[in-house]
């Protein structure tokens, strides 16, 4: 049997309230600045040992830091007191090493008072689920009222006849979302007023559904997006990392049932496919055809070979009786000289020199093999194309792409990467960064920003070049992702 003494959720919870809560405004923490002669006493007696003490006047809005000292806790049947200035009114929220909280508000320590642990009220209460099913819980979600999911609540897998026990704050109801091994999805509800214990099967429904997909859109598709017709964005590709659906195969998936399914395909050529309002609370076998065609990416420009210019022979020189005369330079060549040749410029042809008789004009035969006519092409994993250096001359010039080239233009990270959480598997090479995440070692993939910040779908680009989901609460954040909007609107903190 797993016992959880804190779920991961509640633990970031009391940390986060730990850590905004502390005292704004004055640097004192609140077990000097509230200090003096009146002594105020807890009792211990409950069952586990103390180990933090918060204290603070009621009329406040935060408690605080911890009023024990480091490595300190009360024992049970054990006493600590405290010098306070003897506030009228008065709050005290006492955690127990076992993670129960223990929480009171307007209690007068005018003078010496004795307060025993357990006539503060308990605000925190105990879940158990039971796995009374023949499969294994992968994933487990719980959230009170009129609050997202979150992250998955286990550290470990919940194995047929096992239970686990978790610690949450006492609300009225909480609702919980268990996600088998199989991919089957469980939802119900539990009062947490007292512990309690939820089994599986017989108090939470099969909420879920599984939808076959038959592609006869004549296309190979390397993306596949579902979604609820009332949800905000399309979500993330539920392809696995490397694989696609073949054109003329089936591919299936287990999703939550909701009213109306929203489809979007994309294929590996970049077209896309988008359709809204299939039904989904049952099984259901869904052929693509109905689906709308919404995007088709421009035709990639046809490279053509320019032709090789034709250079004629120049004709013979001339037969000059007359006394010489020096002949003129030839272009990019020697300067004639009496009874001399034309020289052969590397550029051109020199004119024939006089004075001599019989003198041949020079001849040339040029064939570069750059020509600033032909367009920039792939050549391997380089774009290659031909750069006017000056002069009348033209040089190759290779760009080296690390990621290939296509479309005669250097391949970019984002433009192969598709972002997404990668459970506890490792990203695929073409995501280039990727970043842990404080949940079972997993990693979210991403890539870098493009040149001018593109990004793949479900993500934009960071002030530092990082491609990651944006969000605005912490429930935008993809499921099992860090629990942290940042402050400049990114998930995980950025």
């Amino acid at each position: 049997m797993g016992t959880h003494r804190f779920s991961s959720s509640l633990w970031a919870a009391l940390v986060a309230a730990v850590v905004t809560t502390g005292f704004v405004g004055c640097a004192k923490p609140h077990s000097v600045q509230f200090a003096g002669s009146v002594p105020y006493t807890l009792h211990n007696d409950v069952e586990d040992t103390i180990c933090s003490v918060r204290m603070a006047p009621s009329t406040l809005d935060n408690w605080g830091e911890n009023w024990l000292s480091e490595g300190e806790g009360i024992g049970a049947g054990g006493d600590r007191t405290f010098m306070t200035l003897g506030d009228p009114d008065w709050a005290a929220e006492v955690t127990l090493c076992n993670g129960h909280i223990h929480s009171g508000n307007h209690l007068s320590v005018a003078s010496a008072t004795t307060t025993n642990v357990s006539a503060l009220p308990r605000i925190t209460s105990v879940v158990t689920v039971v796995n009374d099913s023949a499969d294994e819980i992968c994933s487990l979600f719980m959230a009170p009222p009129n609050s997202p999911w979150g992250n998955n609540w286990l550290a470990y897998t919940i194995p047929s006849g096992q239970e686990s026990t978790f610690l949450v704050y006492k609300y009225d109801t909480w609702y919980l979302q268990a996600v088998m091994c199989s991919g089957r999805i469980y939802e119900g509800s539990v009062a947490t007023l007292d512990p309690q214990r939820v089994a599986v099967l017989q108090q939470m429904a099969d909420v879920s559904a599984v939808v076959t997909l038959i592609n006869n859109l004549q296309a190979d598709l390397c993306a596949v997006q579902i979604a609820s017709t009332t949800d905000a964005d399309w979500g993330y590709n539920w392809l696995q990392a490397d694989t696609y659906v073949p054109a003329g195969n089936a591919w299936s998936a287990i999703v939550r049932q909701v009213d109306q399914l929203a489809l979007r395909m994309t294929a590996c050529d970049g077209r896309i496919w988008e359709g809204r309002g299939y039904q989904g609370v049952q099984d259901s076998t869904i052929e693509l055809g109905w689906l709308a065609l919404v995007y088709e990416p421009p035709p990639a420009p046809v490279y053509v070979e320019p032709t090789a210019p034709v250079y004629e022979q120049p004709t013979a020189g001339y037969t000059d009786t007359s006394s010489g005369n020096n002949g003129s330079s030839g272009s990019y060549g020697s300067s004639g000289g009496s009874t001399d040749s034309g020289g052969y410029g590397s550029g051109g042809y020199g004119s024939s020199g006089g004075g001599g008789s019989s003198n041949s004009g020079g001849s040339s035969t040029i064939a570069p093999s750059c020509s600033l006519t032909a367009a920039p092409r792939c050549d391997g994993n380089a774009v290659l194309s031909c750069q006017d250096i000056g002069g009348g001359m033209v040089a190759e010039h290779r760009q080296v792409c690390p990621l290939g080239c296509k479309n005669a233009a250097c391949v970019y990270a984002y433009q192969l990467c598709k972002a997404r959480f990668a459970g506890s598997g490792s990203c695929p090479s073409e995501c280039d960064r990727s970043y842990s995440v404080s949940v079972n070692g997993n990693s979210y993939c991403t890539s870098s920003c493009g040149p001018g910040g593109e990004c793949p779908a479900g993500t934009a680009c960071t002030s530092d070049g990082t491609c990651l989901p944006p969000c605005s609460v912490p429930g935008d954040c993809p499921t099992g992702f860090l629990p942290y909007c940042g402050s400049s609107g990114f998930c995980g903190g950025i």
